[in-house]
C-alpha cells in the first residue's frame, strides 16, 4: 500500500475512534456506585427527597446511589466536598437554596463559588412557604394582615429559622413589597420557632406548606397566603400572596442536583436526562406532592440561569437589609 495511502487510513481511522470516545465514555460510566451528598443531616426536609432520587436515579442507571449526611456551617462543608471532588461522575450533590444562593451573601469566608466551581444538573423540586398566623391575630387574610399593621404599628412581629434563612428572607420581601413593618424573631430551627407561634407567643411565620398543613387544618393556625405564584394543589383554597395586592411576590425552596465543574459533558447530559426521566414519571410525582413539593424537572441551562437570577435577587434583599447569618 502506498504510504501517502496509509497515512490517510490510519489518520481517517484515529478521527473515527476519537469522535466515538465521548459515546465509548458514556456507555463505560458509571462503572461503580456514585455519592449523592446531602449536606444536612438524616431525617431534615432535604433528605427524604435525597434517597427518592437516589433510589430512583440508581434504577435507571443500573448502579447504586448511596446518600452520604455531611453536615455543618449551614451546609457548606458538604456543598465545598463535592466542589473540590474529582470531576468524574461519582460525586453529586443535591443542595437546598441556601448552599448555592444565600451562603454566597451571608458569608465572608465561603470556600467555594457556587457558579463557578459546581456544575448544573437540574432542578428537582421547589416548595412554597404558607404565611401562617396564631388564631388570636385579627387578620384572616393578606389585606387584613396589611390593614392592622399600618393600624398597629411595631406591633407585628414574625418568626423564622434563623437570620438568613428563607423564612426570614420570605418576610423581608413581604415588608419591602408591601412597605409594611413587622420585627423579625429568629430561632435556630423551625420546631422552636413553631412552638412559639402555636403557643400565641409570636403571632407570623413563614412555613413550609407540608409542616403548616397539618395545623391549618387542625384549626391551630390560620394560613393567610401561599408564597408560590400558583395555588398549590394539595392545598387550592389558600390564596396566593401575590394574588393579595402583592403581584410579583414568590419565595421557594428549592433543592437541586450538581456536579463538580469539569465533569465531562456528556456524563452532565445523561444524568439530567435521567433526573428529568424520574421527575416526570407518575409515581414520583406523586410521592413528592405529598410531601407538598413540586417536581420541577430542567435542563443544566435553565438551572444556570436560575441560580444566577436567584442569587442576584437575594443578593439585593440581603444588601438592603444588612442580613448576616447567626454566628
Amino acid at each position: 500500500m502506498p504510504l501517502q495511502r496509509r497515512h490517510l487510513l490510519h489518520t481517517a481511522a484515529a478521527l473515527s475512534l476519537g469522535g466515538l470516545a465521548p459515546a465509548a465514555r458514556a456507555q463505560a460510566w458509571p462503572a461503580k456506585p456514585i455519592a449523592l451528598i446531602n449536606p444536612y443531616a438524616a431525617g431534615g426536609g432535604l433528605d427524604p427527597v435525597a434517597r427518592l432520587m437516589a433510589l430512583e436515579l440508581g434504577k435507571r442507571l443500573n448502579t447504586q446511589i448511596v446518600v452520604e449526611n455531611r453536615t455543618g456551617a449551614a451546609g457548606m462543608i458538604g456543598a465545598n466536598a463535592v466542589a473540590k471532588a474529582k470531576p468524574d461522575g461519582y460525586t453529586l450533590l443535591i443542595s437546598t437554596a441556601s448552599e448555592i444562593v444565600l451562603n454566597q451573601h451571608l458569608f465572608d469566608n465561603v470556600a467555594f463559588d457556587s457558579q463557578k466551581d459546581l456544575m448544573p444538573i437540574s432542578l428537582v423540586v421547589r416548595l412554597p412557604f404558607v404565611l401562617v398566623a396564631h388564631p388570636g391575630l385579627p387578620a384572616n387574610n393578606v389585606k387584613e394582615l396589611l390593614d392592622y399593621s399600618r393600624k398597629n404599628p411595631g406591633k407585628l412581629s414574625y418568626a423564622s429559622a434563623g437570620n438568613g434563612s428563607l423564612q426570614h428572607l420570605a418576610g423581608e420581601l413581604f415588608k419591602n413589597m408591601s412597605k409594611t413593618f413587622m420585627v423579625h424573631i429568629p430561632y435556630r430551627g423551625v420546631a422552636p420557632a413553631m412552638s412559639d407561634v402555636l403557643a400565641g407567643q409570636l403571632p407570623l411565620a413563614f412555613v413550609g406548606l407540608p409542616t403548616a398543613l397539618p395545623h391549618i387544618k387542625s384549626g391551630r393556625l390560620k394560613a393567610l397566603g401561599v408564597t408560590s405564584s400558583t395555588r398549590m394543589p394539595q392545598a387550592p383554597e389558600i390564596a396566593t400572596i401575590q394574588e393579595q395586592n402583592l403581584p410579583g411576590y414568590q419565595v421557594m425552596q428549592w433543592f437541586a442536583m450538581f456536579a463538580p465543574a469539569g465533569t465531562p459533558a456528556d456524563i452532565v447530559e445523561r444524568l439530567s436526562r435521567e433526573v428529568n426521566n424520574v421527575l416526570n414519571s407518575a409515581e414520583v410525582k406523586a410521592n413528592l406532592s405529598s410531601q407538598g413539593a413540586d417536581p420541577s424537572p430542567s435542563s443544566p441551562q435553565i438551572l444556570a440561569d436560575y441560580v444566577r437570577r436567584q442569587s442576584e435577587q437575594y443578593g439585593r434583599l440581603i444588601r438592603a437589609a444588612k442580613i448576616k447569618a447567626d454566628a
